[in-house]
C-alpha cells in the first residue's frame, strides 16, 4: 500500500499576524505597480549611492544587503498599503470596547528597524556634508579671485648664471 503524500501550495505558509500577507505579496504587487517602480528607483539610487562605478564594483555581501534591504522596503510599502485599507485599529476589539492596533503594525516596526540596521550595516550612516550657500555677490568674488591667480605667472627671483642649477649652487 502506498501512502500519497499532500501536495503543499507554492510559495511561503501562510501563519497567523501579520505573516498572513506573506503569500498576498504577488498580488498586491499586480495591484499597485507603482511600488515596484518605487523600488526599482530606490534601488538603482542605492547602487549609486554605494558605487559610483556601478553594481559590478560591489562586493557580493553588499549586494546580499542591498537586496535585502529594497525586499524589506517592498514588504513595508506593501503593509501601508494593507493598513491604509483595512486600518490601524482592530475592528473586532474596538467593537467590545477595546482600543487595540492591528497585530501587522508589529511586523511593520520590525521591518523598518531591520531596514534602519541594514542601510547602517551598508554604510549610509553618514552624514551629508554641509553646502556652503554663496550669495551671488560673494560667487562673482570668488571667480574674479580665481581667474586672477590663473593669471599670475610668477617671474623667477634672480637670474641663474650658466652651469648653475637652483638651490644647488654651481655645477
Amino acid at each position: 500500500m502506498t501512502r500519497q503524500r499532500r501536495k503543499l501550495p507554492p510559495g511561503p505558509l501562510k501563519k497567523p499576524g501579520g505573516y498572513t500577507l506573506a503569500g498576498e505579496e504577488d498580488a498586491l504587487l499586480s495591484k499597485h505597480p507603482e511600488v515596484l517602480t518605487y523600488l526599482r528607483t530606490i534601488r538603482k539610487g542605492l547602487v549609486q549611492d554605494l558605487s559610483p562605478e556601478g553594481e559590478l564594483h560591489l562586493t557580493m555581501a553588499r549586494r546580499l544587503l542591498l537586496d535585502r534591504a529594497v525586499q524589506k522596503l517592498g514588504w513595508s510599502r506593501i503593509v501601508e498599503l494593507y493598513i491604509s485599507k483595512t486600518g490601524l485599529v482592530r475592528r473586532d476589539a474596538l467593537e467590545k470596547g477595546v482600543l487595540e492596533a492591528a497585530p501587522i503594525l508589529q511586523f511593520w516596526m520590525g521591518l523598518g528597524n531591520s531596514l534602519r540596521r541594514d542601510l547602517e550595516l551598508l554604510g549610509l550612516d553618514r552624514k551629508a556634508m554641509e553646502a556652503e550657500v554663496l550669495t551671488a555677490e560673494a560667487l562673482m568674488l570668488e571667480v574674479a579671485k580665481e581667474a586672477k591667480e590663473a593669471e599670475v605667472v610668477e617671474e623667477p627671483s634672480e637670474v641663474l648664471g650658466e652651469g648653475e642649477v637652483e638651490g644647488h649652487g654651481n655645477i
